[in-house]
């Protein structure tokens, strides 16, 4: 036999296969002896010959094995090294969500790749993990710009070339794919593509235990009633397994080398595989083999698994379970469509599987759920060893041959290709277990051999293809994942520094305005102040200097109402000051809210958002002035200052009113017509014309004269002379109290007031302004560090699974190798 296994060559072959054999039970062990299984064969003595052959044999196995360890070691790190490229990918989702590339290319505006942009020094340029070429002289070379836009992804969906990440969604009504991921939210896709990484972190780390492990595990997989057992029974030339017309595999049934239990046959029944241990009788329930029947097909909810420990009755160079090379484990597990729980272990535990053998009924081809279970394996295992069993039941064995071929090439390609050696037309029940040196069929010779070949002697494809084929899928998951999020990565990247070119002059120029305006603003209430309280001052001053000049509408009645007359002209004088203060006071609001619109169009003419502030004018001013209270006594209206009245009282103050007003009335008159200088001169002639003695005797009379010339004087001029009193006193008043002054202070504060409150308003805006321009740059700066930080992550990503990709060609793990 050859050591390499050629391409498909298969053509309709002769088959002689030998009379079906029934065997039994008690066939298969001769004794029980303690429970233990015992067999009654001959002692494995090698004949010369046979030692001989196997020197040759071990020396090009030790060759073998050196090779072997050189690959599982190589193997080896490149698990360790996706492990934690999956793993920076998962942590890394935290910070970036992963983007899942689920629209077609004429969706998505790519960015540039890396070899369009800046130095190439500086950048690895991106391939894609399909687009690698070998020349003749065994140098790998990178496929150029121009032939990797050439491949699928111009055709395809980019989620299409996913394998092991690929994310499969389904509907009630029929939606796809694509269609349910564009409904989705970006954190809700990167959850589930973190449970598919999770996945297959587990897997990596199962294919690292299961290369470490130095033993290999072969499972013997089929649907109900395809021989499974049987099989098992024949590879070991032995009843060790219990076979039944009805379904009778209810767990998974490990059989293993009696060696690993110490030379000693016997069968563990265990309820729980993770804390089972051969040496600790605690961890399994040991039966006897005349239970093993029962306890295989009605205590499947019990127990999970059985271990059974028995020899090989052949030589090593003969045995596949006492190979002599390594440790192999034939695991029989329930029928696939036997029961949905068992058939979902089945999937599961074929994750842990080394070489699956699929046992298929020549007489129902490949069942559904044998589809379903190959494509699974197909994923991670390029190869699957097939055995097509009872088919000396078929009398046109050329058409079912050719039938399940075609089913095999449509399920794993590469097991059609080397289907010589892969997938063989045979019948378990051929072989006498009564007799394992009896003469053996020739197909089924042929099919231990390529068995033995292929879990033995192709250890590279049997142990370590599985591992090649999914590092191969998952590598290129991690380059079309990585080179996706890459470009959307510098799309978001050049987004952000455009959008921060053109945010960071505003914020600049706001910064600086800021101050600019704020001073603009306060100098227009200023001037605005100013310009109100120098208005109001000059119009109350005018006001109260032009009293005197007021035409009164004032009645003089008599002088009886004397003082009713001097509280009306008060009023009057008082009411044309507070005409003045309103007319200040209107005007001050005018220069307001002209002043108010100057600030709110400083804000205008640098595009602040929001509203203006509503401000009240009129609430701000405060009430109309308080009524002016100016008293005004009899003092008031002569120039003698009666400062005794003080003590006297009102009462004395008031008697004497009247003759104050008569006795003022000559000097009134005599002020009035000659002046008193005038006055005097003529009184001393009239005495020296008239004499004194005579003046003696006038003096009465004149007085009394005098006194009737004051009255009439008195009543006939009072009007006149009472108006300019009051007058007087009220614009003392004023003046003494900086009436004018005060009243244009009080209105520019009112009107500083609301002025203030408009640049607050303005001050407010722009430090908002300031705030949303510093908080958009900041978020900004963020983007860019982040999409920086992630377009050089993932292309260092994206570099790593290139170059591993690259070394795993090298490992040439294929079925032409070692």
């Amino acid at each position: 036999m050859s050591a390499s296994f050629k391409k498909n060559t298969r053509t309709p072959r002769r088959h002689s296969l030998s009379a079906e054999s029934p065997s039994s039970v008690a066939n298969g062990i001769s004794s029980l002896s303690g429970g233990r299984l015992t067999a009654s064969y001959p002692p494995l003595v090698s004949s010369p010959e046979d030692s001989e052959m196997g020197g040759l044999e071990r020396s090009s196995v030790g060759v073998d094995q050196h090779a072997y360890a050189d690959k599982c070691n190589r193997l080896m790190n490149l698990l360790g090294g996706t492990s934690a490229l999956l793993k920076g990918l998962r942590e890394n989702n935290n910070r970036w969500l992963i983007l899942y590339p689920h629209q077609t290319p004429q969706k998505i505006q790519r960015a540039q790749s890396f070899s369009e942009k800046g130095n190439s020094n500086d950048r690895y340029p991106l391939k894609r993990s399909n687009s690698f070429s070998v020349s003749q002289n065994g140098n790998s070379d990178l496929m150029d710009e121009d032939s990797r836009l050439v491949t699928s992804v111009d055709t395809l969906e980019f989620h299409t070339r996913l394998n092991v990440l690929k994310l499969e969604m389904k509907s009630h009504d029929h939606q796809s794919t694509e269609e349910i991921m564009e409904s989705l939210e970006r954190s809700s896709i990167a959850e589930l593509l973190n449970k598919r990484i999770e996945s297959g972190l587990k897997h990596l780390s199962n294919l690292h235990a299961r290369i470490a492990d130095k033993s290999s595990k072969v499972l013997v997989a089929g649907d109900l009633n395809a021989g499974k057992s049987t099989l098992v029974n024949a590879l070991l030339r032995r009843q060790v397994l219990p076979v039944d017309q009805q379904p009778c595999t209810t767990m998974f049934c490990e059989v293993l080398d009696a060696r690993e239990n110490g030379g000693v046959e016997a069968i563990h029944a265990i309820k729980n595989i993770e804390s089972y241990n051969r040496e600790d009788p605690a961890t399994f329930t040991e039966i006897q083999y005349a239970d093993l029947y029962e306890t295989v097909s009605e205590h499947g909810d019990i127990y999970k698994q059985l271990k059974i420990y028995c020899r090989d009755r052949r030589i090593s160079e003969e045995s596949l379970l006492h190979n002599g090379v390594v440790d192999i484990a034939l695991v029989d597990c329930p029928g696939l469509n036997s029961d949905s729980l068992k058939t979902m272990a089945v999937f599961a535990r074929q994750e842990e599987i080394d070489v699956i053998v699929f046992v298929v009924s020549a007489e129902n081809h490949f069942t559904l759920s044998a589809n379903q279970f190959l494509r699974t394996a197909s994923n991670e295992k390029a190869y699957l060893f097939i055995i097509v069993n009872k088919f000396d039941e078929i009398k046109n064995k050329t058409k079912c041959e050719k039938i399940i071929l075609d089913q095999i090439q449509q399920i794993s390609p590469r097991t059609y290709e080397h289907s010589e050696h892969l997938v063989h037309f045979v019948s378990a029940n051929s072989i006498n277990l009564d007799n394992p040196y009896d003469q053996k069929v020739a197909e089924f010779e042929k099919m231990e051999e390529d068995l033995r070949n292929f879990v033995l002697k192709k250890r590279s494809k049997s142990k370590l293809a599985p591992a090649e084929h999914y590092l191969s899928n998952i590598l290129a998951d991690i380059s079309v994942l990585s080179e996706y999020n890459h470009d959307k990565a510098e799309e978001e990247y050049q987004n952000a520094v455009s959008e921060f070119n053109e945010a960071k002059p505003l914020y600049d120029t706001l910064r600086v305005k800021r101050n600019q305006v704020i001073e603009e603003a306060e100098k227009i209430a200023e001037d605005t102040s100013a310009n109100i309280h120098k208005h109001a001052k000059e119009n109350l001053e005018k006001a109260i200097n032009g009293i005197y000049n007021l035409p009164t509408k004032c009645e003089w009645s008599s002088i009886l109402y004397v003082w009713q007359y001097v509280l009306d002209v008060k009023d009057e004088a008082l009411g044309s000051i507070e005409q003045a203060a309103r007319e200040n006071e209107d005007f001050a609001k005018n220069m307001t809210v002209e002043g108010a619109e100057k600030i709110e169009s400083l804000a205008d003419a640098n595009q602040l958002s929001g509203e203006a502030r509503q401000v009240n004018i009129n609430k701000l001013f405060g009430k109309q002035p308080t009524e002016l209270l100016i008293h005004i006594g009899p003092t008031d209206l002569f120039n003698i200052d009666f400062e005794f009245t003080d003590k006297l009282g009102e009462n004395l103050s008031d008697k004497l009113q009247m003759a104050t007003l008569s006795g003022g009335a000559l000097v009134v008159v005599a002020s009035k017509y000659l002046g008193y200088k005038s006055a005097l001169t003529t009184l001393w002639r009239f005495g020296n014309f008239v004499g004194f003695d005579n003046m003696k005797k006038l003096a009465i009379p004149l007085l009394l004269i005098a006194g009737a010339g004051t009255t009439y004087y008195l009543f006939s001029d009072m009007q006149r002379v009472v108006t300019c009193k009051v007058r007087q006193k009220v614009r003392k008043h004023l003046i003494a109290e900086n009436y004018a002054d005060e009243e244009g202070k009080r209105l520019a504060r009112y009107g500083r007031k609301v002025m203030r409150k408009i640049t607050n308003d303005l001050q407010i805006r722009f430090h908002d302004a300031v705030q949303e321009q510093e908080k958009r740059c900041k978020r900004l700066r963020e983007a860019l560090k982040e999409t920086g930080e992630a377009k050089q992550y993932f292309g260092d990503v994206f570099k790593k699974s290139v170059e591993m990709s690259e070394t795993l060609r090298y490992l040439k793990i294929d079925l032409e190798g070692n």
